[in-house]
């Protein structure tokens, strides 16, 4: 009995083994101990290096200006996330008055009222708010009077 349990922990071993060695956005699963991997990557740096002292100046200047060229490209990435991100705010803003100024003001008659929103990592922006309205039977004045109430007794 032991025997088959074995066998199918070994299985099952072997299954996780096989699925995270096949997923290339994990870390794969390695036997080696610290010294093997930092003599790995000394392998790799040396290499890296004799590749560098082979090549000629016009392929380093040429792979300088790709990594130039590369680092360019980023950063107006970046550039142009940070504007669509401000148009994004615009809009969002522009349509939020509008909106709350129909419903809140015209519709609902409110006295006052406040929104607030937040940006959230995926890129959504939720707005939360809350308004006094003219035909509000006075909540807050039935919440002060009980409130009062409770702690006379």
């Amino acid at each position: 009995m032991q025997m088959r349990g074995k066998n199918k922990q070994e299985q099952r071993q072997q299954r996780l083994i096989q699925q995270v060695a096949g997923n290339s956005r994990r870390r794969r699963f390695t036997t080696e101990t610290p010294l093997e991997r930092e003599l790995r990557l000394e392998n790799q740096r040396e290499q890296r290096r004799r590749r560098r002292q082979q090549e000629t100046t016009e392929q380093r200047e040429n792979r300088l200006a790709q990594r130039r060229q590369r680092r360019q490209q980023v950063s107006e990435e970046q550039r142009n996330r940070r504007l669509e991100y401000h148009r994004q705010y615009s809009y969002f803003v522009t349509r939020l008055d509008e909106v709350s100024s129909h419903w809140l003001d015209q519709v609902m008659n409110a006295e006052w009222k406040w929104l607030r929103f937040e940006w959230q990592a995926r890129g959504s922006i939720p707005a939360h708010g809350c308004a006094k309205l003219s035909n509000d039977p006075g909540f807050c004045n039935l919440v002060k009077s009980a409130a009062q109430g409770w702690k006379l007794e």
